[in-house]
């Protein structure tokens, strides 16, 4: 066992680095360390390019040092000792977990890393259904956005709205329909120079709302061009029977003029998909 991991890499010489997130997300944590006279390092060194005697470290886990640096020294013994990259990592998370089992501060820590590792993931999936998204809209609509990330999408999501509601990553990305308007809304916030994060909504509120316009009606034309009048109906009822309610909403946000100019635009938008039993009024 390892008494103090951090006196142990002062005496073994190693400098410990913490660095940008972003950088080392796929690994969190990472070495490249002479030990017992052997080069300890697994490939990820090598494409990260640590210097030698070093460990790198995420500084989103700067508050979880102890437990970090335990891990890798650990890992790099049982490398010296013979076992093999994948080997050394589990019994040095075997090891963790006879120390810290009930220390509240380590589960809190494997909770979080979990959660960070299950978001970095996701956001390889999520980004790519972006960019299928922003490659149909430039084919089918000719709608052009530089592009939006993983991190974007689902911080506006979570982040506060004036009504308290929040909207499911999972419901919005298993609707096409639903995707294209929030990626369209994101893009519209963009090219107004709005940041995007979880205070957006809440601190833009007008502007969202005319992004909300241009996204419902980039939404409904995609669901025009492929003949979906089932969908057509179902949401211009549902725009049309909140919109009362969403022009209040509006008015604590914005200047009565701001509030006129979006009321007009949201009815001749309502007007503009209006859809009859025999066909559009387009």
């Amino acid at each position: 066992m390892i008494a103090n991991p951090i006196e142990e890499v002062k005496k073994l010489g190693y400098r410990v680095r913490y660095v940008n997130h972003e950088v080392i997300k796929d690994y969190n944590a990472c070495y490249n360390v002479i030990y017992d006279g052997k080069v300890i390092k697994p490939r990820a060194a090598e494409i990260l390019g640590i210097p030698i005697n070093e460990i790198w470290i995420s500084e989103k886990w700067k508050k979880y040092e102890k437990y970090i640096l335990y891990h890798e020294l650990a890992e790099i013994k049982y490398r010296a000792a013979g076992y093999n990259q994948e080997e050394a990592h589990i019994l040095s998370e075997l090891e963790c977990i006879t120390l810290w089992r009930n220390d509240p501060m380590w589960r809190e820590f494997i909770v979080e890393l979990h959660i960070s590792d299950i978001e970095n993931m996701a956001s390889e999936v999520v980004e790519e259904k972006i960019r299928e998204i922003l490659n149909i809209l430039q084919r089918d609509l000719d709608y052009r956005c530089s592009g939006i990330s993983f991190r974007e999408l689902y911080e506006y999501l979570l982040g506060e709205t004036p009504t308290g509601d929040v909207i499911s990553l999972g419901d919005i990305l298993r609707n096409r329909y639903y995707l294209i308007h929030e990626v369209v809304e994101i893009c519209e916030l963009k090219k107004q120079g709005v940041s995007i994060d979880r205070r957006t909504v809440i601190e833009h509120y007008s502007d969202v709302y005319k992004a909300h316009i241009k996204a419902l009606d980039i939404e409904l034309s995609y669901a025009y061009i492929n003949n979906d009048i089932e969908w057509i109906n179902s949401r211009i009822d549902t725009v049309a029977k909140q919109l009362d309610y969403d022009i209040e909403l509006l008015s604590r946000y914005s200047d009565t003029r701001t509030v006129n100019e979006l009321k007009k635009e949201i009815h001749n938008l309502l007007k503009k998909y209006q859809v009859t039993k025999t066909g559009y009024r387009h």
